[in-house]
This record gives structure tokens, sequence and C-alpha cells, in this order.
């Protein structure tokens, strides 16, 4: 499953408050919903995913400076990953962003991305999270020797999807 959020316009933050996308630009699969222009993505199984986030940050006109600006990924009430930055001018615009691995192993789990401090304007913010504990590897075949070969083996015409389970089954039947 893949999910792909954006917003593409300026959000006064507060302390705490959660960055919200107004578009879904890709949902595929089941594993993750969001209602466009909310604050919340649900997990709805568990898993390994990964989470790229990337948004533009700068200081209000009445923000005190030096400003550090921090936006985190949040799984409950977990923070996942934190990203920040310190403002010195008012016309500053940094980048915040991140690419995380997480695992959920109850389902639902809410997901946000919050702010920890105030007079924040967050800009272009997109999110994609990407299911990946479905890992395959391509075989033709096995040869014994592949056991037996320090080197990797690399088949001549991948063909066979084989589940990493089953690979590790075949490898345990020639130890």
């Amino acid at each position: 499953s893949v999910l792909a959020v954006q917003d593409t316009t300026e959000q006064a933050l507060t302390e705490n408050t959660p960055v919200s996308f107004a578009v879904n630009l890709l949902q595929s699969g089941t594993d993750l919903t969001h209602a466009a222009g909310s604050n919340q993505i649900t997990v709805e199984t568990p898993g390994i995913y990964q989470a790229a986030f990337t948004a533009e940050v700068s200081p209000t006109g009445t923000a005190t400076l030096p400003l550090t600006i921090s936006l985190s990924l949040e799984q409950g009430t977990t923070i996942l990953e934190t990203s920040s930055t310190t403002m010195t001018t008012a016309e500053q615009s940094n980048t915040l962003a991140w690419n995380i691995p997480f695992t959920v192993t109850a389902a639902p789990e809410v997901l946000q991305i919050l702010s920890d401090g105030t007079d924040v304007i967050l800009n272009r913010a997109t999110l994609t999270i990407n299911k990946i504990d479905c890992l395959y590897i391509n075989l033709q075949r096995v040869p014994a020797k592949m056991f037996s070969n320090p080197k990797p083996y690399l088949p001549d015409r991948p063909m066979d999807m084989i589940p990493i389970p089953q690979l590790v089954h075949i490898h345990n039947e020639h130890q």
C-alpha cells in the first residue's frame, strides 16, 4: 500500500497544531487511509512502513527571533522522528524533511505531524507512506551451490517470485 498526501497552502501553526493535508495525491491499497483536508492518517493494518516528509517553514511576522521550528511525526503519542531548524530573520524560509521506517504492531494507529513551536508558517507539505514489509526476491531457481558459495547467486533470468519465508525455508533445507 502507498499513500501520498499534500497541502500547498500556507498553514499557521502553533504548539501541538497538527499539519493538515488538503489533497490525496495517491492512495493504493487498504493499509493506509486519509480523508482529504484531514490532519490524521490512519494505519489500518500492522506492518513495517516508510514515511517520507518535506515542507517549507518560516516565521510569522510577529515571531520573536531567533526562532526554532520543529515538526514531529507522531504515532499515537510516540514521536517517531523530528526535524528542526532555527530561523534568524523574518524573511527566512527553510525546508524540514525526514525519511523514516517505523513499525505498527496494533492497528488502527493514527499518525500526525505536529509543530512544537509557535509563530510558524508551513507551506508545501508533502507526506508519502509506503508499506514495506512485503519483500520479495526474484529467483529462477535456487541451486545447492548458492548455500556453499560465499558470493551471492544471481539468476540469469528471474522468473519466480518467492516470498522471504519460503526462501528461508529453502535455505534451512540445504544446511
